[in-house]
């Protein structure tokens, strides 16, 4: 018997109202089995319905053709691109609901597609349902499985399921769907994720750097779903008028992950595919008649990071002779996977894109060897960086690399879109507009300011083939020069606000004789300016002549980070005695030298004081001691800590997540020096304002202090105005307010404020935010009004008193970070006194201690804030009067830290003019001598 009949309904479909009631199917296994479980029988059973609803569809055209002629319509059936057995049909299965034995009956249904289909969903003796089981103990015991699937097929059979080709015409409705359903399991699959997707605008960007063109042959070797392998048939079909003169190939070694890519493939009538099951590096499946490797005009994959267990054993006796530049190491498989994809590419059209972490770019070894081949074989085009957090499971910003067998010219191109991005919730995403610019620079081969650098040969080389990307594209962003007069006026201003008298005469005095004065500096290397024997540059002793068994309870210091990070001198817990002292003396160190961090800390700097003794550095620092006939010591530390100089030893560091400095960076670095006694003066200059810094910093301090015990007196009634005598009553929070309550109306003009993290200061102030439409934040972000209170959820931005009190708001409407919880006070309920109690030690302290999850990942659960128990006056005047009174001091906070802000960025900008010498200092004619050491 033919399937059953459906009468077509008159309306079309969207792809959102598909869209959404697949995902709303997805609360039939919620609470039941994982979604990483889940996803498959989902997206099988929506292959099913597609197939049944299609051959249904042409079942009534045949039927209406030829109604009498059933035999005919029988054999016009067996010629449809896919054959549907009759036990197979959705509506069978439907009808059949009921009755016990729904996993079995569509176990059965699936294979009969298999085996009625031939090789269109096989590879070999492996079945695309072979690995999922609707009859699994998974879902429950016997009843609550048949219970489940009756209700997954009842969700499948709504009028908005209903899928024929006659209802949602010739658009890509479903293969688009399925991309949904994938791109939805991925978003919350976490780590899993990387498994079988690669987001779309990813893939995008990829597809349309590596130009597809009509008649190619197209591979990803790592394919998982094969959303990055359709994406280039979509270019082709887009350049060429529709046309489908390629074929896509791939290979995916998880079962699971390979059945989706074949069902994606049919989804989206991408009938010419070849897609592999199997691990393509210790068992490449796509090879041709001769059991050779099989060549591809384009190569694109996105393997999974550093892969660990990747066949290392047994690459020295590849067969395909893959690994001739080098065997990559043992515990990361990224370098395996490029060489393969080298291997497979045409002679003359190859061209391939792949993504990787950053270490390849720079890690050393077998992996620097390899590197430097592949690019003095000219066979690097473009190297591309990305931002962070564009890929599910993992926050790394990664790259993507693009190679060329036949280049135009000798050189690399380096891209850096890091920052170039946006913020989708937890995940950043590229932009079309992102895209298309990366992919225009791409196309000029350019250099470009701050964005692109077009590298030659002999450059990469002298970099020690290291494709850093900083390296190469300078972002380095200039402090905005001030204006000098209105700087003076705006400190004598803030002077005189905060009482500086100590250092405000000297300051002003300063500012009175600047002039420019062009003349008389000199550049040097800092590796040339050591004083006899001394040398200017020293590394600390090397690691076995420092161990740990070396040191004593007393005697001569050893410096390490932590005094560096402290930026204290005297402080130090580990010594060593004379003899171990005489014998690393050439790296003891003097008042007046500086230390630097070579490793983890980078660039942190101390000065040694004229007050020090003589002791010795530990090997995670550099000893600088120039001659100071030529340098003054602190103008030295102030240019080593500028934001110009850091950013250059930054650019040559060297290493993956840390990274390390060496000794030849400091002899090289350029040394911009005016005379000596200029270089006292910009030191006073600018110790001047750490003086300043220094000071607001501590008012800071005292005012927290003043903050913390005036909220403990005042939040718990132990101190209370004396015109209120009402009792305090003690309540839970949500007695008083709600928690995380239900979203505003919509305003007339969709207007809304957009608040992040990252707009939420540590003193749960509203820095900045911006507009954006209703309907564009609605759904998957937080919402709140005007005087709600914000609170972080997560950790560390929770236990740093991150939230805010929202106010100001664009027609008093926001959404933001999901990280947020929102309180909203009740009727006669003070909501900025809410906000201090969410600000008070006690709230945060018992917080961090009520925060579930997993180390790094721990959240504040909404029960603590529902159930926290604290006192609270009755009187509504005397709630406004305490928030008052807080918030003045909490503004006093605010004044001091937007103080210590302007000071510091006012002392970048000065340290940017002084040093480089676009502002000189007059120097008194006595003080022109040279200082003898």
């Amino acid at each position: 018997m033919p399937p059953k009949q459906k009468k077509a309904p008159q309306d079309s479909v969207g792809q959102d109202k598909i869209n959404s009631a697949l995902w709303a199917a997805c609360d039939t296994f919620r609470g039941t089995v994982d979604s990483a479980v889940y996803k498959d029988y989902l997206l099988t059973m929506l292959f099913l319905k597609y197939l049944s609803d299609v051959w249904q569809d042409h079942y009534d055209d045949y039927k209406a053709q030829h109604g009498d002629s059933p035999e005919l319509i029988e054999e016009l059936l067996k010629n449809e691109r896919f054959v549907l057995p009759k036990s197979a049909n959705f509506y069978a299965l439907y009808e059949q609901r009921y009755e016990p034995g729904n996993g079995e009956r569509i176990d059965k249904a699936l294979h009969a597609i298999e085996d009625g289909n031939g090789s269109k969903l096989r590879d070999g003796d492996h079945g695309v349902f072979q690995d999922i089981s609707f009859n699994s103990t998974k879902l429950g015991d016997e009843a609550q499985k048949n219970d489940v699937l009756r209700h997954l097929l009842e969700d499948f059979n709504k009028p908005e399921l209903d899928l024929r080709p006659s209802r949602v015409g010739k658009k890509d409705i479903i293969g688009d769907a399925y991309e949904y359903l994938i791109d939805r399991f991925a978003a919350g699959a976490g780590k899993k994720a990387g498994e079988f997707y690669t987001p779309a605008a990813v893939s995008e960007l990829i597809a349309e750097l590596v130009v597809p063109k009509k008649g190619d042959d197209i591979c990803d070797r790592a394919c998982g779903s094969a959303s990055l392998l359709m994406k280039c048939g979509r270019q082709i079909k887009k350049r060429y008028k529709g046309s489908k003169q390629y074929q896509l190939f791939g290979q995916e070694a998880i079962g699971s992950t390979w059945a989706l890519a074949k069902m994606n493939m049919f989804l989206h009538r991408e009938d010419n595919h070849i897609i592999k099951w199997g691990d393509t590096l210790r068992n490449p499946r796509l090879l041709d008649k001769h059991e050779n490797l099989r060549y591809f005009d384009v190569v694109v994959a996105n393997p999974p990071f550093s892969l660990e267990k990747w066949g290392h054993d047994t690459a020295g006796d590849d067969r395909h002779n893959r690994f001739l530049r080098g065997v990559p190491p043992r515990t990361k498989g990224d370098y395996a996977f490029i060489l393969h994809m080298i291997e497979i590419m045409k002679a003359k059209t190859g061209r391939m894109g792949v993504v990787v972490p950053h270490g390849v770019l720079f890690r050393g070894s077998s992996e620097g060897k390899i590197r430097t081949k592949l690019i003095e074989e000219n066979l690097l085009d473009a190297v591309i960086g990305l931002p962070e957090k564009l890929f599910y499971g993992t926050g790394i910003p990664a790259a993507i690399l693009i190679f060329k067998k036949k280049k135009q010219d000798d050189k690399v191109l380096f891209i850096d879109a890091s920052r170039e991005y946006r913020d989708v919730k937890n995940q950043n995403q590229l932009t079309d507009e992102n895209i298309a610019k990366i992919v225009a620079a791409y196309k000029t081969r350019e250099s470009v300011d701050k964005y692109a650098y077009l590298a030659g040969l002999d450059e990469i080389r002298e970099n020690d083939f290291n494709l850093n990307i900083p390296r190469y594209v300078d972002t380095f962003e200039e402090e905005e020069e001030i204006d000098l007069v209105a700087v003076r006026k705006e400190r004598s201003e803030r002077s005189s606000k905060l009482n500086w008298q100590t250092w405000k005469k000297r300051w002003i005095n300063i500012l009175r004789n600047w002039v420019m004065v062009p003349e008389g500096w000199h550049i040097y290397k800092l590796g040339d300016l050591g004083c006899g024997s001394r040398p200017a540059v020293k590394a600390g002793p090397f690691g076995s002549s420092l161990k740990k068994y070396f040191y004593v309870s007393e005697g001569y210091k050893i410096y390490g980070q932590e005094q560096v990070i402290k930026n204290d001198a005297f402080y130090g817990d580990y010594f060593i005695n004379e003899g171990k002292f005489a014998e690393l003396e050439s790296c003891s160190v003097l008042p007046g030298d500086i230390l630097v961090s070579l490793v983890g800390t980078l660039g942190k700097i101390l000065l040694i004081p004229n007050n020090a003794s003589k002791d010795i550095i530990n090997p995670r620092l550099i000893r600088i001691s120039p001659d100071k006939n030529k340098t003054e010591p602190l103008y030295l530390k102030y240019y080593l800590e500028d934001k110009w100089t850091q950013n250059l030893l930054l650019r040559r560091a060297q290493g993956g997540t840390m990274g390390v400095l060496n000794a030849g960076v400091f002899k090289s670095l350029p040394l911009l020096l005016p005379p000596l006694c200029e270089q006292f003066e910009i030191a006073q200059i600018l110790s001047t304002w750490d003086k300043a810094i220094e000071t607001t910093e501590k008012l800071i301090d005292n005012s927290k202090a003043q903050r913390k015990a005036l909220m403990q007196q005042l939040l718990t009634g132990k101190r209370r105005f004396p015109e209120f005598s009402n009792k305090w009553v003690k309540t839970r929070l949500c007695y008083i307010a709600y928690i995380n309550p239900c979203k505003p109306e919509k305003p007339e003009d969709e207007q809304v404020s957009f608040v992040s993290m990252d707009s939420v200061s540590e003193h749960a102030r509203l820095l900045r935010f911006e507009n954006r439409q209703y309907s564009e934040v609605e759904k998957g972000f937080t919402s709140f009004i005007n005087n709600d209170v914000l609170v972080a959820k997560i950790t560390p931005c929770f236990e740093n008193g991150k939230g805010a009190y929202a106010k100001e708001l664009t027609n008093g409407i926001g959404f933001g970070s999901t990280e947020f919880h929102v309180i909203r006070a009740k009727n006669g309920i003070c909501s900025k006194l809410i906000y201090h109690i969410t600000n008070s030690f006690e709230f945060r302290f018992h917080g961090r201690a009520n925060m579930q999850g997993s180390a790094g990942h721990k959240r504040v659960p909404t029960d603590y804030l529902r159930l926290y128990k604290f006192y609270w006056p009755v009187d509504f005047k005397e709630q406004t009067k305490i928030a008052n009174m807080l918030d003045t001091v909490a503004s006093e906070i605010e004044f001091l830290s937007n103080e210590t802000a302007a000071l510091t960025n006012q002392k970048k900008a000065l340290m940017q003019q002084l040093l480089t010498g676009k502002y000189r200092v007059k120097v008194d004619n006595l003080r022109t001598t040279e200082v003898t050491a």
